[in-house]
């Protein structure tokens, strides 16, 4: 198809030779030249933009990263943060495994963690151990496979016991910090994103 073959061009041309986009992104531009919307983001850090009669390739706009300055947790409590809002509390642990309800809710071993929890941006060096893994990981691999962008990357908070990362929120628990069988009491954790200065549930 010419439209694919064209849109394949613009984008090696301006994000280098090996760069492609995939069939799912054609037919998004597609959709928008036939439904008139404005733009359809695409991979590499570029933005179709789609009117009647053209669509231009450009580079995506970035919004510089809300990064959090270590900030101590209440727990129990809520605390603010750039573009967050995080809530703790200690409770019983449940009788099986619990299902957090988004992907932005841990449950954690209170005893394992100890107090003085803070949440941070990542840091150079950062390292977990993800539950699951059975090793330790880099941090910046963690966003690196779960596609977080770039410009997104130090937003993302990290939860910290005083013995290193606890939870990268909305991605991996450390295994030293997940409930066991056992485990006396639980602390529960779940973080909301803040829109137009309220709290959202994603």
């Amino acid at each position: 198809m010419l439209r694919a073959r064209l849109l394949r061009r613009a984008v090696r041309r301006l994000a280098g030779a090996t760069a492609d986009v995939e069939s799912v992104h054609i037919v998004a531009v597609e959709e928008a030249l036939a439904k008139r919307r404005s733009s359809v983001s695409l991979p590499h850090g570029l933005t179709a933009s789609v009117s009647a009669r053209e669509v231009r390739i450009g580079s995506t706009p970035r919004r510089p990263s809300k990064t959090i300055a270590e900030t101590p947790l209440a727990v129990p409590g809520r605390t603010e943060l750039p573009g967050w809002v995080a809530v703790a509390e200690i409770v019983r642990p449940p009788p099986s495994a619990p299902r957090p309800r988004t992907r932005f809710e841990a449950w954690l071993d209170a005893d394992a963690i100890g107090p003085g929890v803070v949440v941070r941006s990542r840091r150079r060096g950062d390292r977990l151990r993800p539950l699951g893994l059975g090793g330790e990981k880099k941090l910046q691999d963690i966003l690196v496979d779960a596609k977080v962008p770039q410009e997104e990357r130090d937003s993302v908070p990290v939860v910290c016991a005083p013995w290193g990362v606890a939870w990268v929120v909305g991605q991996r628990i450390d295994e030293r910090a997940a409930l066991r069988e056992g485990s006396r009491c639980a602390l529960r954790l779940w973080f909301r994103r803040r829109r137009g200065g309220a709290a959202a549930v994603d």
